[in-house]
């Protein structure tokens, strides 16, 4: 009697097992996986008192409602954020400038808006530039690793 209880016992295990797997299978409430990922850059996407917000996870959030996606943001610094990207087929990097260096590193979604650059220098040293060409002549520039801007003045 204990044996075939065992036996009728395992057998119903066995079964809610492979219901369970074949739900889990057919699950798709959230058939998306996505890694979201950004860094401090404002007014494009920061932090104000623990809550991103800015104009990217406005419009993010907005597009993952519509179609039920999970939005939970990683906020890292800058060069983590886009090695994570590089390394993760699943990640979200926003908000980030679409180059001629990165263009065939991820797919694209946009453009939401355009940026401009600057060259600046302190007040108490100050430095002139109008131009590239005028920026060629200079020692040296201060840089973010990775950032689009350091990937066009290498180009350049």
């Amino acid at each position: 009697m204990k044996r075939k209880l065992f036996v009728l016992l395992s057998a119903a295990l066995i079964l809610l097992m492979s219901c369970k797997k074949e739900e889990e299978k057919n699950d798709t409430s959230n058939p998306y996986q996505l890694l979201f990922l950004t860094e401090e850059y404002k007014p494009f996407n920061y932090t104000d008192n623990g809550i991103l917000t800015g104009i990217a996870p406005e419009i993010l959030k907005s597009v993952c409602n519509t179609y039920d996606i999970p939005f939970y943001v990683n906020v890292l610094a800058w060069d983590d954020a886009y090695n994570q990207a590089l390394q993760n087929d699943n990640a979200v990097l926003f908000s980030t400038v679409l180059n001629s260096t990165r263009k065939d590193l991820f797919k694209w979604a946009g453009p939401y808006t355009s940026i401009d650059w600057y060259f600046y220098s302190p007040a108490e040293n100050p430095v002139h530039v109008s131009s590239l060409e005028e920026a060629k002549q200079l020692n040296s520039i201060g840089v973010i690793q990775d950032y689009s801007i350091t990937q066009y003045l290498i180009e350049e």
